[in-house]
């Protein structure tokens, strides 16, 4: 037999000591729970110096390492034969995860996301990387949340949604400590006899916990609590095989924490198999017998399947041993004590003495039953739809019911008139052209009493209380007379052409003959302009109301609401977009368009009632 006595190390793993008269050195491995060892020190040792609390010791057994734990608190003072003792209880160094947190709200797993990844994002928030996951036989989809968690209990809750019997496993023999999630063998590989290596047996048989249906319950309250209909066939519960056995003995199984109903159902089975049996354990005092044969099928641990003879009731069962322990490894080295049971009891107990002695109250945020409404109005017509957005955030947990209310009003406006300002305008160049007349146009006869002369030449005839003749080659006036003067001064233009005038003498009268002729007139392109200075228009204040449409269509993210499922109140719930589950979408806006047949006025008020997580968001 290999005797090596504990060695000492600091926080950093550092050695600083072997504790060569320790005694009383003993441990205790349970299945899937923190390992715990114990050792004494005689009070005048010198090496209690180097005992501090949190420093790690290294306990073996045969030369093997039974793992590291570090000191939990000062040691007691116990009083034997062997005078003056101390006493160390020390616990395991997985423990270490308890110094580091999940602060706030953390949310990992799901879709994609393995198991073994959502640990190692777990064991990646430690200061200290003192452990780093090794072997991980699991890889379900699960989704995790946390809030104000240690390390520890994170990882560990973790694994309590497999469905398949698991062990946790730690080699402390490496460093950083390597962690394992494996799967716990189904095969009986130790026994148990009577006047073999038996001395005591206890068997204890508790029904308290027996439930053959179980209801499962998760995140929410009232009637926005998770359940497990959508993912059971409807149904809120689910049964054990044992049922016909036991008869219906139902429970509930509550977990706030599980926001997912497949996550949800996952526990719940695990459950209903720990329960749809009474628990039945047995508590044995045994001799360790692998220490003289060596043979495996006598050695004992945490995580093996034992098989034992129960003379009392007369049967053999196999069951894992849940706890392993010895008292004094050196001191007697042979007496052991074991205790199984035909189902794990203590793996969701453990989970809650962490948390208990971690300080850790029962923060997981829940939520509420929230009630809002969103009032629109606005004017619309068949190519202009009114369009309201509502949005729905992550949090949200349920949508109980999205209610639409609308009514068609006339149209309506405010005021007529409008300020307007001047301006400058000019056309485009155009409009020229020409234009003749035929005939004579011009012609007549002027009579006189001046004498008779003959005068051909060109003339521009104006009529007034006086005319003239004017003579445009020699640019002078030829003759004129006064004319009727009640008519006041003026002119006729005539355009250029020839006259034939008579004169005749005192007494005689003179007459003028103008020769049929003809006009032509001609305008160039041109353009006009026009300056519009700046002014206003008064505006005319009041209500306007114009026509009235007789129905609407009605579009919910884009989805055509057949024209017999609209109604003037009607919950839209079933048109809303949704992802690739099924669920309503969270974290964006949804549109809802109403179209009027004609020009109306559009009243809307939107009712939403929800279920919202109390998380996320400021602090304002």
């Amino acid at each position: 037999m290999v005797v090596i006595k504990p060695k000492v190390y600091n926080q950093l793993m550092q050695f600083v000591g072997v504790l060569e008269n320790a005694s009383e050195i003993g441990f205790v491995h349970r299945l899937n729970d923190i390992w715990s060892a114990e050792f004494s020190l005689p009070i005048t040792d010198p090496l209690n110096a180097i005992c501090k609390m949190h420093n790690i010791v290294d306990i073996f057994k045969d030369g093997k390492s039974l793992g590291k734990y570090r000191i939990l608190r000062q040691p007691d003072e116990v009083i034997s034969d062997n005078g003056t003792m101390l006493k160390y209880e020390c616990e395991h160094a997985i423990c270490f995860l308890l110094d580091d947190v999940i602060d706030g709200y953390l949310e990992i797993g799901g879709t994609g996301i393995p198991l073994r990844q959502c640990l190692e994002l777990v064991l990646n928030r430690q200061r200290i990387k003192r452990w780093v996951l090794d072997v991980c036989d699991f890889s379900p989809q699960y989704q995790h949340k946390f809030e104000n968690s240690p390390l520890l209990p994170a990882i560990f809750g973790m694994a309590t949604s497999l469905d398949q019997p698991y062990r946790w496993t730690y080699n402390t023999d490496v460093y950083p400590f390597k962690l394992s999630l494996t799967s716990l063998s189904d095969e009986t590989n130790c026994m148990i006899r009577r006047k073999v290596n038996m001395t005591e047996i206890k068997r204890e048989v508790d029904s308290t916990t027996l439930c053959t249906r179980l209801y499962c319950k998760g995140y929410g309250e009232g009637i926005n609590q998770l359940n497990i209909k959508k993912v059971n066939n409807g149904l809120p519960y689910i049964d054990a095989d044992t049922i016909n056995k036991w008869g219906v003995k139902s429970s509930f199984f509550i977990d706030t924490k599980v926001e997912n109903a497949e996550t949800l159902l996952a526990l719940g089975r695990k459950v209903l198999e720990r329960v749809k049996n009474p628990y039945i354990s047995y508590t044995a005092n045994a001799i360790d017998l692998s220490r003289i044969t060596g043979h495996s099928w006598h050695e004992f641990d945490e995580g093996k399947k034992v098989s034992v003879k129960d003379d009392v009731e007369n049967e053999e069962i196999s069951a894992v041993i849940v706890e392993f322990s010895q008292k004094d490894i050196f001191g007697k080295p042979l007496d052991c004590d074991i205790k199984i049971a035909n189902k794990d009891k203590d793996v969701a107990s453990s989970i809650a003495d962490l948390a208990n002695r971690a300080a850790i109250a029962s923060t997981y945020s829940q939520g509420a039953t929230n009630l809002y409404s969103q009032q629109f109005a606005d004017n619309a017509d068949s190519t202009h739809p009114a369009i309201m957005r509502v949005y729905v955030p992550r949090g949200c947990v349920r949508i109980n019911q999205v209610l639409l209310y609308w009514k068609l009003e006339r149209f309506r406006a405010y005021e007529t008139g409008a300020e307007a300002g001047g301006g400058t305008a000019t056309t485009t160049a155009s409009g020229g052209g020409s234009a003749s007349t035929s005939g004579g146009g011009g012609g007549g006869t002027v009579t006189s009493t001046t004498g008779w002369s003959q005068i051909t030449g060109y003339a521009d005839f104006v009529q007034s209380h006086q005319w003239d003749l004017y003579n445009y080659e020699s640019q002078d006036y030829i003759m004129s007379s006064e004319g009727n003067a009640s008519i006041g001064y003026h002119r006729h233009k005539l355009n250029r052409h020839k006259h034939n005038v008579s004169v005749f003498d005192s007494g005689h009268s003179h007459s003028v003959s103008t020769s049929s002729h003809s006009h032509s007139v001609s305008i160039p392109d041109h353009s006009h302009s026009f300056t519009l200075n700046p002014h206003t228009h008064a505006i005319t204040y009041g209500i306007y109301e114009g026509n009235k449409a007789t129905s609407i269509s009605l579009k919910v993210d884009g989805n055509v609401v057949p024209s017999g499922a609209i109604q003037s109140e009607m919950d839209i719930v079933p048109y809303l977009s949704v992802d690739s589950n099924g669920k309503i979408n969270r974290g964006t806006w949804h549109t809802i368009e109403i179209i009027p047949n004609g020009l109306s006025r559009i009243e809307a008020n939107l009712f939403v009632q929800t279920f919202v997580q109390s998380i996320g968001g400021g602090d304002y």
